[in-house]
C-alpha cells in the first residue's frame, strides 16, 4: 500500500514559488534563467564587471539589480542592503556611473556578506556587530558608526542605508534634470518681470498710467494739470523745452482770440446783436431800457 503524504510550503509573504518539472530540475527553464550563485560560483572581478556593463543601460540602479535573480541568485532584501553598506554605495546608484574602484568594493562585499551569513548558518546573533542587520529593523531606524539610518523605497522594496556615508556617485539623472529646470524657471521669471516693466512704462507714455501721461506740448502732466486750461496751468521750467511749450500755449490763445470776431462778423446782422450783448448791464441801463 502507498502511504499518502502532504507537502506544505509556508511563506507568509508569498514571494516564493513551487513548480513541478519533469526530468532533471537543473535543465528546467526556472533554473537555467537564474544568475550566478555568489557562494558557489562567484565570477572573478573581470567577469563581474562585464555582467554589470550588460545591465548598466539607461537608468538601471544598483539595489534592484542585486535583487534581480537573473543577475545573481539567492540575494534577498536585507542581504542586498548589507552588501551596499559594506561597499558604501547608495541603493539608487546608477550603474552607468560606477567606477572600477566601486565595482571592486561591490564585488568584495557581495562575497564576504554571503560567505559570513552562510558560515553562521543564518544565526543573526553570530553576525559581526558592525553589520547593519542589527539596527535596520523597525520604523525608527537606529544609527551605525555614529550616523543615522534612513529608509527609502527602491524598486518597490524598502531599503535601509546611511545617508552620510552612502552617497550617490556622479549625481543622479533626477538631479541633472532638475538643474536646467530651475535655471529655465528663473530665466522665465526674469523675462516676465522685464516684460511687465516694459508694459508699465509703455502704458505710462501712452496715458495708460493714471498717475502721469504726456500732453500735447510734449511734457508729462498729472490729471489735475490736464483738466486745467492752458492759461491756468503753471508755467513750465525756463528751459528750451519750457519756453517752446509757453510760446505754443500763447500762440493757441492769440489764434483763438483772432478767430472769434472774424467768425462772428460773417453774419451781417450779428454785429448789432453782438454790440448789445457787450453793453454793461447796470441798473441805469436796465431802467433806461
Amino acid at each position: 500500500k502507498s502511504q499518502a503524504c502532504q507537502l506544505a510550503y509556508c511563506d507568509a509573504r508569498r514571494f516564493g514559488r513551487i513548480k513541478l518539472v519533469e526530468g532533471d530540475p537543473a535543465e528546467s527553464e526556472a533554473v537555467t534563467k537564474l544568475g550566478f550563485d555568489p557562494l558557489l560560483e562567484m565570477p572573478d572581478l573581470e567577469g563581474f564587471s562585464q555582467l554589470l556593463a550588460k545591465k548598466s543601460k539607461g537608468a538601471a540602479r544598483l539595489k534592484p539589480l542585486l535583487l534581480d535573480q537573473s543577475f545573481c541568485a539567492g540575494v534577498g532584501n536585507w542581504v542586498a542592503d548589507e552588501v551596499l553598506w559594506h561597499s558604501r554605495l547608495h541603493p539608487e546608484q546608477l550603474l552607468s556611473a560606477l567606477q572600477p574602484e566601486h565595482i571592486k568594493a561591490l564585488h568584495t562585499a557581495l562575497q564576504q556578506v554571503v560567505q559570513t551569513a552562510v558560515a553562521a548558518k543564518a544565526d543573526s546573533s553570530k553576525f559581526p556587530r558592525d553589520w547593519m542587520f542589527h539596527v535596520r529593523w523597525g520604523k525608527k531606524a537606529g544609527s551605525l558608526m555614529g550616523h543615522k539610518l534612513d529608509h527609502i523605497t527602491v524598486g518597490s522594496r524598502t531599503s535601509c542605508y546611511v545617508p552620510a556615508l552612502q552617497k550617490i556617485i556622479g549625481g543622479s539623472d533626477a538631479d541633472a534634470d532638475d538643474q536646467p529646470t530651475k535655471k529655465s524657471a528663473a530665466g522665465t521669471a526674469g523675462k516676465k518681470t522685464a516684460g511687465t516693466k516694459r508694459k508699465k512704462k509703455q502704458g505710462a507714455d501712452s496715458s495708460g498710467n493714471p498717475e502721469e501721461s504726456q500732453g500735447e506740448d510734449g511734457h508729462k502732466h498729472s490729471p489735475e494739470q490736464q483738466e486745467q486750461p492752458c492759461d491756468q496751468q503753471p508755467e513750465p521750467a525756463t528751459t528750451s523745452k519750457g519756453r517752446k511749450a509757453k510760446l505754443t500755449c500763447r500762440k493757441r490763445k492769440s489764434t483763438a482770440a483772432d478767430e472769434g470776431p472774424t467768425a462772428v462778423a460773417e453774419d451781417p446782422a450779428e454785429p448789432r446783436r453782438h454790440a448789445r450783448r457787450m453793453q454793461p448791464r447796470t441798473k441805469a441801463g436796465i431802467q433806461a431800457k
